[in-house]
């Protein structure tokens, strides 16, 4: 994730796709100082061990007018702060 986050090549990225990829609190935190993750409109982080932290992060820095999907499935985020997200983003948000 801090090498993507890097990248200049991701300048025009609307969709990231990163399913299964352990990106973990770290990598959602790397994300959400990118450059682009204000403009994404589809994100699939699925299965990737983010919890609180590295969500709450995520959605601070995500564009809720931008946003059409945040997939956060099978990720150990606890309820409170699936409500948070839930009320940040609405059904845009998934758990699974």
């Amino acid at each position: 994730a801090a090498v993507l986050s890097a990248s200049p090549r991701t300048a025009g990225l609307r969709e990231l796709f990163l399913a299964n990829a352990d990106v973990g609190d770290i990598g959602a935190a790397d994300l959400a100082r990118s450059a682009f993750v204000g403009r994404l409109t589809r994100i699939d982080l699925s299965h990737n061990r983010i919890g609180n932290d590295g969500a709450m992060r995520l959605a601070a820095a995500l564009s809720a007018d931008a946003l059409h999907v945040l997939d956060l499935t099978g990720n150990p985020i606890l309820p409170q702060y699936r409500r948070r997200l839930a009320a940040a983003f609405g059904d845009r948000v998934r758990f699974g």
